[in-house]
């Protein structure tokens, strides 16, 4: 990526998870980092996660599958 034999890139797996704050990893250009989220799920599990999520904040409650933004990503 800084020598641009690379354009750009998507990383969703680093060596540690969460990469800490002064990591180089989240200087570099043209690059995104997801939370370690890529993957193939089932369709089935996709609507039981949904309903489970919706039931939570129906509730009042947080959902399990919350995005954690204090783990920085």
């Amino acid at each position: 990526l800084r020598g641009g034999g690379v354009r750009r890139a998507v990383l969703d797996v680093l060596p540690e998870e969460p990469a800490a704050p002064g990591d180089p990893v989240w200087r570099l250009p043209r690059t995104v980092i997801t939370s370690h989220s890529a993957g193939i799920t089932a369709d089935e599990d996709v609507a039981q996660d949904f309903a489970a999520c919706w039931e939570a904040v129906a509730s009042g409650r947080r959902p399990e599958l919350a995005v954690d933004v204090g783990r920085g990503y």
